[in-house]
């Protein structure tokens, strides 16, 4: 939830400032690999009772990763924050969980803020590299009556992916809805 989408936006932001091959080519595999970020723009893994199941019993049972044979503990209280954070975005019990397990890495860049109030920060922080991202695709895309000013190749690669998300994904429709639905009053 912070993290990909932190990467997104360096390889985007590196590559209009230096355009050279192999920041093209990286910003290639980037876009391949987050096509999905884009067509579902905005949107949360929502919440789901079996995982909200699964992570409490973890509690006893520990946290099993991925490549590693033994599940690690995780303490009631993060469970509960998970769940709070959860509850907050609409957003899956386990991404909620690995959001706070960020937070907590990240804690040294903001003392004195408490693990759950650093992972809301996360979140519109990833939000934002989201949104920054989408932004700056488009104004690297040519237009109608408009060519950007950088390397052929790099506006050749971003305007095609843009332009498939235009057409396949409807993506300018749901950045419309997405401004429909902002409520400045309760993001406050």
């Amino acid at each position: 939830m912070w993290s990909p989408f932190k990467h997104l936006y360096r390889v985007i932001e590196q590559t209009v400032i230096n355009p050279n091959e192999s920041a093209i080519s990286s910003l290639e595999v980037c876009l391949k690999r987050h096509k999905q970020v884009f067509v579902n723009l905005l949107r949360n893994p929502p919440k789901n009772e079996a995982n909200r199941s699964q992570l409490r019993a973890c509690a006893t049972q520990g946290v099993p990763f991925s490549g590693n044979s033994r599940a690690f503990p995780v303490s009631t209280e993060l469970i509960e924050e998970s769940i709070i954070i959860s509850d907050m975005f609409d957003l899956d019990e386990f991404l909620a969980l690995e959001l706070l397990c960020t937070a907590q890495h990240q804690m040294v860049h903001y003392p004195g803020l408490p693990r759950g109030l650093v992972a809301v920060l996360l979140y519109y922080d990833g939000r934002k590299a989201v949104a920054n991202s989408i932004r700056d695709l488009f104004q690297i895309t040519s237009g109608v009556s408009w060519v950007p000013e950088s390397p052929k190749k790099l506006v050749q690669l971003v305007s095609l992916f843009s332009q498939n998300l235009v057409e396949d994904s409807n993506i300018l429709d749901r950045i419309i809805d997405l401004l429909n639905e902002l409520d400045i009053v309760k993001e406050n």
